[in-house]
């Protein structure tokens, strides 16, 4: 069973842009003060223009390592699903591409990774080998020379 995906707060959407932001222009807009919801797209439509924007978990969290309590019940994700580190905005169609068709570099997408992960995951039954019946015929020696 997976968890429902929760709600990013947007303190964490802001030092995500933050982060973005500095990386791509080198100017650390944390001396900025009062980060609210217009200072949010003001940074990113200084990232992408005005590009729609989705915010994008990298990895995905079905292929995050899952903690799960006594029960075998998941609890959470390692690292965290809200971890800033771990999202990243991209371009919508860039978002597309990476879940869809392709991964970043030569990764495979990530509906791929996430369907190889269930795969693993899924209990497999155990087999029970038996050795085959059937009877050896008795040969005389004689006639095989």
């Amino acid at each position: 069973m997976r968890l429902p995906r929760p709600y990013i707060p947007l303190e964490i959407r802001v030092a995500i842009a933050k982060r973005q932001y500095w990386q791509q222009s080198g100017f650390d807009p944390s001396e900025l003060k009062n980060f609210g919801e217009t200072e949010l797209k003001v940074l990113l439509q200084q990232l992408f223009g005005n590009a729609e924007v989705h915010l994008d978990h990298d990895p995905p969290l079905a292929v995050r390592k899952k903690i799960r309590d006594k029960n075998g019940v998941v609890i959470r994700y390692s690292p965290d699903a809200n971890d800033p580190d771990f999202l990243v905005y991209r371009r919508a169609e860039d978002h597309k591409l990476k879940t869809n068709i392709r991964g970043e570099g030569a990764q495979y997408p990530d509906r791929v990774r996430i369907k190889k992960i269930r795969r693993i995951e899924r209990p497999k039954p155990k087999r029970k080998y038996s050795w085959p019946k059937r009877r050896f015929s008795k040969c005389d020696s004689a006639k095989h020379k």
